[in-house]
């Protein structure tokens, strides 16, 4: 049971419609069919809410996922995430991905959202750019899928701790060494110039 709170996650859509039953409950005192409405719209509403939980937590949803990362990061250098992840179930789910990045990142709403359908497969990606060195600590991925009801939410973790280390940037340093190479290159013939 504890579980279940700790993965169940009622989404946005169930409370936009909670809040029209409370303005039909609050007509209901002015105009007595409204009233009605709102205790019919209210059952409907926990009804489908109850349908949607059973959706998520029926059964071991399968979904895969994979991350890719470079082994090695430059510097300044802007480097992509692919994520992978697949479906490989009867029904379809929309999910969205939350990837544990590295702290020195400090990346905010990185979160990605995709509409998989039944038994398929979708790459996602997001970039990043590391401004300092070191070995940067990718965490788990969460998942937070949800039905074609949309009421409610599964969070599902997997876990794929990876590790990347920043290096001096290789391509910094050959732009550099471009830009007095050329500096020097404009100066031959006119004056010696000690390299």
């Amino acid at each position: 049971l504890m579980n279940f709170f700790r993965t169940f996650y009622i989404a946005p859509v169930f409370f936009s419609w909670l809040s029209v039953c409370v303005v039909l409950f609050v007509a209901g005192y002015f105009v007595p069919v409204y009233f009605t409405i709102a205790q019919t719209s209210l059952a409907i509403l926990v009804g489908l809410l109850l349908i949607d939980i059973i959706l998520l937590y029926a059964r071991g949803w399968n979904f895969k996922v994979k991350r890719i990362i470079p082994n090695q990061c430059g510097l300044g250098d802007v480097h992509q995430v692919i994520i992978t992840v697949a479906n490989n179930n009867p029904a379809p789910f929309k999910v969205k991905i939350f990837d544990e990045t590295p702290v020195q990142l400090q990346l905010r709403n990185n979160n990605l959202t995709v509409n998989l359908s039944a038994f398929t497969e979708e790459k996602l990606h997001y970039t990043f750019q590391p401004t300092e060195r070191g070995i940067f600590k990718f965490g788990n991925i969460h998942l937070l899928i949800s039905s074609i009801l949309r009421l409610a939410q599964r969070k599902i973790s997997i876990q794929k701790s990876m590790e990347t280390a920043v290096y001096p940037s290789v391509l910094m340093m050959k732009q550099y060494e471009l830009k007095v190479f050329s500096k020097v290159t404009l100066t031959q013939g006119i004056k010696r110039v000690r390299r």
